[in-house]
């Protein structure tokens, strides 16, 4: 064999040893970071969700992230003034009945 093959059967040799120590770890970590996700997920009981749920609805909101009740009011308002400025347009805004369709806009 020449010293070229020798070379490169020795780099073989230790990017599988090197391949193997990574394996070992890499497994190593995915067993212990499980284990935590399994025991976070675990200790996750309805109480808390529930209770995370009604922060969601009733909590504590900012103008980026409104709680849900904000949001409705918001929705709610929106919707009230669009109905409104409907009423009280005059009759003439809106296009006379067509019978061969299905709407009148």
């Amino acid at each position: 064999m020449s010293e070229y093959t020798d070379l490169q059967e020795g780099t073989t040799a230790a990017q599988e040893q090197s391949q193997d120590v990574r394996k070992a770890l890499n497994d190593a970590y995915a067993f212990v970071e499980g284990s935590k996700a399994v025991q976070s997920f675990s200790a996750f009981t309805v109480e808390e969700a529930h209770d995370r749920f009604i922060e969601q609805v009733e909590g504590k909101g900012t103008a980026i992230r409104p709680n849900m009740l904000s949001k409705i009011d918001t929705v709610v308002s929106k919707v009230t003034a669009v109905v409104e400025s409907i009423k009280a347009a005059p009759p003439e805004a809106f296009a006379p009945n067509n019978p061969g369709s299905n709407v009148n806009t």
